[in-house]
């Protein structure tokens, strides 16, 4: 992490960083080992009954609609390209990607929702055989504890991580985004950014590897095999070898909580401000 000249400003936001790193930390171990804390460990995800094949056409879809819209509106750059300058466009064709697998999703659990059965065609149970206690925090407390929970572990993860690859003699380019957000300083850009990073990208990629791909594994293979791989996939897909371990780790705190609340809103909502942390250090000028 490269830091700007030290202003006041930028002190003021450094004080800020250094309390929710240190809150994390703090709440990390209250969360685990404080009080209640085997009744916050208990697993509250339903298992989801749906055969590989309705899966496998699920995942299709998700694919093909994000792929679809995205390459439609690179078709509209072709036809109008000077309507905007060409890192506008990378953030239209990048909404619209995630938007796609928005839709994608969203079609794939309405063809999916009615066909997941038991055997013996039963309807598969919305809850769990057996009750557990309810979620002992609400959806933006969750999200907002899961966030800074996750602010000191991957952080963790992401100096170890660039120690290796700086060792193996890697260079150490940053996610397209990233550098997009750092070289830009056009409002229509920074804003884009800022609805795809925090409001869709959040929704769709915990949609798709959180409550899709993570929930069919985890009663199918062993949970930490599913808990790797459904990361390992999530993170893959960003295409960049310096966030790949941090977004890992990341990832298999994202699945923790889904398990553990049961609630896809609260990873998202942490997902959402995870992101949000990433533009304001970079707008602050804090090389992340």
């Amino acid at each position: 992490m490269e830091l700007p000249e030290l202003t006041p400003g930028v002190i003021a936001f450094l004080v800020v960083e250094a309390i929710l790193y240190l809150g994390g930390i703090v709440t990390f171990f209250v969360w685990q080992f404080g009080r209640n804390a085997e009744q916050r460990r208990e697993l509250r995800l339903a298992p989801w009954n749906v055969p590989l094949s309705d899966f496998l056409l699920g995942a299709l879809i998700v694919v093909v609609a994000g792929l679809s819209l995205q390459l439609a509106l690179a078709s509209l750059q072709r036809v109008v390209p000077d309507r905007l300058d060409a890192d506008a466009w990378m953030i239209v064709q990048g909404a619209g990607f995630q938007f796609g697998l928005l839709l994608g999703a969203i079609a794939a659990i309405r063809l999916l929702r009615p066909r997941s059965t038991l055997p013996g065609g039963d309807p598969a149970p919305e809850l769990t055989a057996v009750p557990v206690p309810p979620p002992a925090i609400g959806t933006l407390a969750g999200g907002f504890t899961l966030f800074l929970v996750a602010l000191p572990l991957v952080l963790s993860v992401s100096l170890v991580w660039q120690w290796l690859l700086q060792t193996a003699g890697m260079e150490l380019d940053q996610q397209e985004m990233i550098d997009l957000l750092r070289n830009n300083d056009s409002p229509f850009v920074i804003g884009g950014l800022a609805v795809l990073a925090v409001g869709v990208a959040p929704i769709a990629e915990e949609a798709i590897f959180r409550a899709g791909l993570f929930r069919y594994l985890r009663t199918r293979i062993p949970r930490p095999v599913a808990l790797l791989l459904s990361s390992l996939v999530f993170a893959s897909l960003h295409a960049n070898a310096v966030a790949f371990a941090p977004l890992v780790a990341l990832g298999i705190l994202l699945c923790l909580a889904y398990e553990r609340t049961g609630r896809i809103a609260i990873p998202m909502v942490a997902h959402a401000l995870f992101n949000l942390h990433t533009m304001l250090l970079l707008l602050a000028g804090i090389d992340v």
